[in-house]
C-alpha cells in the first residue's frame, strides 16, 4: 500500500488519539484569519491554550467555515500505530508522502511533538508528547512546520527574519540569529508611523511580480538586558530557564500590529562602527546567503522548493544593507524614510 493511499488510516488513528485526550481536558476553539484564509484551531486543554493561543490572539476572527481546521492535543502514546511506541518511526512514516497530499513531521527539539497536516481533507494535528514548560520558540512562534506546509499550497512561505510596515509597504530585516533583527525591528516602533509585522517569523506571500508580508505572530523575543531598553513592553512571558523571555504586543500594543502590506525591500542589519543609520546597495546573493540557511534550519519541512521560492523572493525587491549607527534613535526615521519615498 502506497503511502498515500494509507493516509485515511493513519488519519483514522490520529482521531482516535484525539478521542481519548478530549475526554480528559476542556476544549478551547478559536477562528483566526491568516492570510486570507480562514483556521479554526481546537486546543485540547487549559495549559496548551494559555502557553500557544497568545502569540496568534491578534488574528482570531468570528466562527465561521474553516479553509483548515486544527487540533492541538498531548498524548503519552503516539498517535499513529508503531512498534514500540516509536514516535520517531511514526514521522517516518510518512514523511515521503506526496508533497500536495501530506506532510508529517517529528520534532526532537525538547518540545516533543508530531504534526500531520492533510491537505486533501483541510485537517490538521499537533500532537506534543507531554505538557511541560515549552521553550521560547514554541511560545512565540507555534505551528510553523504546519503553518509552513498549508501555505506553501499559496504561494507561502514562513521566512526567518523581522518585518514592519507604514502605510506605503513593508520592510525585511534578514540575518543569522544575533545580527540585530529584532532591536532594529523594536527600535522602529518608536515611530508613530511603523508597526511590528514580524520578529523572527513572518509569513511571505508571492503574488505575480509582489510579495507580500502578513503578520503571524505577535511575539517580540528579547533578552532581559535588551528588554530595558524598551520599558513600555508587555510584561514576559515565563518561559525555561537561560530561554530568551517572549513578550507579546498583543493586546497592549494592539494599535501597533500590521496586518499585511506589500514587501518594498529586504535590508541586512550590520554594524560597521558608522557614526549614522545608512543605507546601502547589496546583492541578491547577499540576501539568499541571509534568508535561506536560517529558515531551512527554523522550519522544518523545507525542500528544494522552499529555496527556488527564496531565490524567486530576493529577484522581486531592492536589497541594501543597513548599516547601523552608533546611535539608535535614527534608525526608525531611516526606516520610515526609506518607506515613504
Amino acid at each position: 500500500m502506497s503511502l498515500v493511499a494509507a493516509a485515511p488510516d493513519i488519519l483514522e488513528q490520529v482521531e482516535e488519539s484525539l478521542v481519548r485526550a478530549l475526554d480528559d481536558a476542556p476544549v478551547f476553539a478559536h477562528y483566526y484569519n491568516i492570510a486570507g484564509q480562514r483556521l479554526r484551531l481546537r486546543f485540547v486543554g487549559a495549559a496548551l491554550h494559555s502557553a500557544l493561543a497568545p502569540a496568534l490572539a491578534h488574528l482570531q476572527s468570528g466562527a465561521a467555515a474553516a479553509d483548515l481546521s486544527v487540533d492541538v492535543f498531548v498524548s503519552p502514546t503516539v498517535p499513529v500505530a508503531m512498534p514500540d511506541d516509536d514516535w520517531l518511526a511514526a514521522a517516518r512514516a510518512w514523511k515521503n508522502t506526496a508533497r500536495r497530499q501530506a506532510f508529517m513531521h517529528y520534532a526532537l527539539d525538547g518540545d516533543d511533538r508530531l504534526t500531520l497536516l492533510h491537505r486533501p481533507e483541510r485537517r490538521g494535528f499537533v500532537c506534543y508528547k507531554a505538557f511541560q514548560q515549552l521553550s521560547s520558540r514554541q511560545l512565540s512562534a507555534p505551528f510553523r512546520e504546519l503553518f509552513n506546509a498549508w501555505f506553501q499550497l499559496s504561494a507561502g512561505q514562513l521566512v526567518h527574519g523581522a518585518a514592519v510596515a507604514n502605510a506605503h509597504g513593508a520592510v525585511l530585516f534578514a540575518g543569522a540569529s544575533g545580527s540585530g533583527k529584532s532591536n532594529t525591528a523594536l527600535a522602529c516602533l518608536s515611530h508613530p508611523e511603523l508597526s511590528h509585522l514580524a520578529d523572527d517569523l513572518c509569513l511571505i506571500q508571492l503574488c505575480g511580480n509582489d510579495a507580500i508580508v502578513h503578520g503571524l505572530y505577535n511575539s517580540v523575543k528579547l533578552w532581559p538586558h535588551d528588554q530595558s531598553r524598551y520599558a513600555s513592553l508587555p510584561s514576559a512571558a515565563r518561559t525555561r530557564e537561560d530561554d530568551k523571555p517572549v513578550c507579546f504586543l498583543f493586546p497592549a500594543w494592539r494599535d501597533k500590529i500590521a496586518d499585511a502590506a506589500p514587501l518594498k525591500a529586504i535590508l541586512l542589519p550590520r554594524l560597521q562602527g558608522n557614526a549614522e543609520t545608512c543605507l546601502r546597495p547589496a546583492a541578491q546573493a547577499d540576501a539568499w546567503r541571509a534568508i535561506a540557511p536560517s529558515t531551512l534550519s527554523f522550519i522544518p519541512g523545507n525542500d528544494a522548493a522552499a529555496l527556488q521560492w527564496i531565490a524567486a523572493l530576493v529577484k522581486r525587491v531592492p536589497i541594501l544593507w543597513l548599516d547601523l549607527g552608533r546611535r539608535r534613535e535614527p534608525i526608525a526615521d531611516v526606516i520610515h524614510q526609506f518607506l515613504s519615498t
